[in-house]
């Protein structure tokens, strides 16, 4: 990929030094991580990571239910599980999920007021500066 130059034959052009391999690669990576940063900038604007998931704290206990039997399935093919490890499993984690429902749905509670601290305007939009006479600002 060196282009002889004309001028000193034994030093590399320009265009070689521009073009290599590094600076090629160093484009890429940085176009990568500029579309990165856009797609999770978006995806925060559109309402976060766990918009519409099971976090939101609105599910009634069977639609909880449902969702526990559905990652219980995932579990039991991603270790492989037998029927009898299965069976001991199952009732564990669901007697975990009615036991924790309820610290769930206090957190849920208490994280509201904190969500609309959060939502309200700024205080730095509606303050305004002290009313001083001009000349008392050095007085």
């Amino acid at each position: 990929m060196t282009t002889p130059n004309p001028m000193n034959p034994g030093k590399r052009s320009f265009r070689s030094l521009l073009f290599n391999r590094s600076t090629i690669l160093s484009f890429v990576a940085g176009a990568a991580a500029a579309v990165a940063v856009g797609v999770s900038a978006q995806v925060a604007a559109m309402g976060g990571w766990h918009h519409g998931s099971m976090l939101d704290g609105t599910h009634s206990a069977a639609e909880v239910n449902a969702h526990v039997d559905h990652m219980l399935k995932h579990f039991y093919v991603e270790i492989d599980a037998t029927d009898a490890q299965k069976v001991q499993i199952g009732p564990l984690v669901k007697q975990a999920v009615s036991d924790l429902l309820p610290l769930h749905a206090q957190a849920h509670t208490a994280h509201r007021p904190s969500i609309g601290a959060h939502s309200r305007p700024r205080a730095w939009n509606t303050c305004s500066l002290p009313t001083k006479p001009p000349n008392a600002w050095f007085s």
